[in-house]
Formats: structure tokens, sequence, C-alpha cells
């Protein structure tokens, strides 16, 4: 068998951080700052038309992420993928709160000989969980290319269930755990 036919675990250089604290704070004011910037665009392409701020912001964040209806329910958990061919897992940053996961996939490449060889473009994911998340419980791992991300539903007790997603766990999923909610 050749070494390109083998399968590839997963080690933790393919589990992308999920940002917290200062870092997480930096990185949504980051996008915040993207939006904000679009959102002014807008205002000035349309006339400078006060009163339409929300309209500008939305169709900013419209522009700028690309949203991910699909939304996988297993037991108490949510996953949510993302197609991120061709970034590696230390360019990606994953931001989870309660009742959204934002996403920023970095792809560009880099010549440290020369400071005018950056190339860096961005690709933001939203995802709107469809009940309130857990975020200290969200992890995410990259196969593939696709980029999945797991959070718990929020106010559930763990009875012994596992992530649902075996890249993760190392195991199959259990199903057939008692949830319960508080």
């Amino acid at each position: 068998m050749s070494s390109s036919s083998v399968i590839k675990k997963s080690t933790a250089s393919e589990m992308p951080k999920i940002v917290s604290g200062e870092k997480k704070d930096a990185f949504l004011e980051e996008f915040r700052s993207l939006v904000s910037r679009r959102a002014y665009e807008l205002f000035e392409e349309l006339g400078r038309v006060d009163g339409n701020d929300l309209s500008h912001w939305l169709r900013a964040e419209d522009e700028l992420c690309v949203r991910l209806p699909e939304v996988q329910q297993s037991g108490a958990w949510y996953t949510v993928s993302a197609p991120v061919v061709g970034v590696p897992a230390d360019r990606i940053k994953v931001s989870v709160d309660d009742d959204r996961a934002l996403i920023a996939a970095e792809k560009g490449s880099y010549d440290p000989a020369s400071d005018d060889s950056r190339e860096y473009s961005f690709t933001y994911y939203e995802v709107r969980w469809p009940e309130s998340v857990s975020p200290q419980t969200a992890s995410a791992y990259l196969k593939n290319g696709t980029l999945t991300v797991v959070a718990r539903k929020a106010g559930m007790i763990d009875a012994g269930e596992e992530t649902p997603s075996s890249e993760v766990s190392g195991k199959q999923r259990n199903t057939t755990s008692r949830r319960t909610k508080r």
C-alpha cells in the first residue's frame, strides 16, 4: 500500500481552536469593523440618506458572510459543517456564542522574505443555532476540507452522552443515553 493511500488520523494540528476571552473579543471586533466599513460604503453609494443604517448593516453582513443554514441535531448536540478546502486548521478561527457561531477561514500566502507578498482573504461563515447552546461545550475539527463545529444545547444535563462526532470522541455516538432538561 502506498503512503498516499493511507488514511491519516486527526491530530491536534487539525483541530482549529475555539477562540475565547480577549482573542474572541478581538476576532469579533475585527468582523464588526469590516461590516461597519462596508455599511458605510453602502451609505455613501446609496446617496448618504439617513435612516437606513440597519438595512446597510444587514446587507453588509450578507455580503461579507456566508450563512450556514444546515444545522444537524443529534440528541442534545448541534452540528454544522463549512467547506474550507485548502485552509489549514491554524488559519481557522471559530467563535461560538449561545445564539450563533462565526467562523473565519483565512486563505493566503506569505513569503517571509518579502513583505509585499502578503495576500490574504477571509471567508466568513455564520450559523444561527435553532436553540441556545452552551459555548463552553463547543469543539471543532477539520477533515478533508470540511470544518465541523459541534455544540451542546444549553440547559441539557450530561448523562453519559458523547459528542456526536466520531472525530472528536473517537467512538460512535451514544444516542440512547437519558437526557434531562434543566
